[in-house]
């Protein structure tokens, strides 16, 4: 997951995503209009408290198409973006 709103562009999570295991308990994640890139990492589904994640108006930033992700995305009460 990366930001292309700076010239030097830096990951948001890194490979291991272990920012996103503190955050196990988050219920709601905006991410829409960020000008993010990439799919979204697969330590995203270590987020089983998530109810709304929205992430739409990036620059293809995706879910991907997995049986993993299906079923997370299955659990989650909203999610408006897009697959890859």
């Amino acid at each position: 997951l990366t930001a292309s709103r700076h010239p030097a562009s830096r990951p948001l999570v890194n490979k291991g995503g272990s920012e996103l295991s503190d955050l196990a308990s988050l219920v709601h994640l905006y991410l829409y209009d960020n000008k993010l890139t990439d799919s979204i990492p697969k330590s995203f589904l270590d987020l089983t408290h998530l109810d709304y994640f929205e992430f739409e108006d990036n620059d293809g930033l995706c879910v991907p198409n997995t049986d993993d992700f299906d079923k997370w995305l299955d659990e989650l009460e909203r999610w408006i973006g897009s697959r890859c």
